[in-house]
């Protein structure tokens, strides 16, 4: 099977950039950002969500490393907010 190449030039650099947004997100944007992915990806309306949150959620999206920082925050935030539940 081949292999793909590792990202170089502009497209790697986008790809580090986008991975420290995702690592500087504290865990509620990550779910807020998460959120707009999955009703992105799935073409469900994003009416109401902010367009900063979209256009984050779009770039973010693109790279595989990014997204799975969005994810891990996404889900401590969902573990944190059930385990606070009364």
């Amino acid at each position: 099977m081949d292999r793909i190449p590792p990202a170089t030039g502009i497209w790697a650099l986008a790809g580090e950039v986008a991975l420290e947004k995702a690592t500087k997100l504290s865990d509620s944007e990550a779910h807020e950002i998460w959120r707009a992915m999955r009703l992105l990806t799935t073409n469900k309306s994003v009416e109401g969500i902010p367009r900063a949150v979209i256009q984050l959620a779009t770039d973010l999206n693109l790279f595989p490393a990014a997204r799975e920082v969005v994810e891990k925050k996404a889900f401590d935030y969902n573990r944190n907010a059930v385990n606070q539940k009364p």
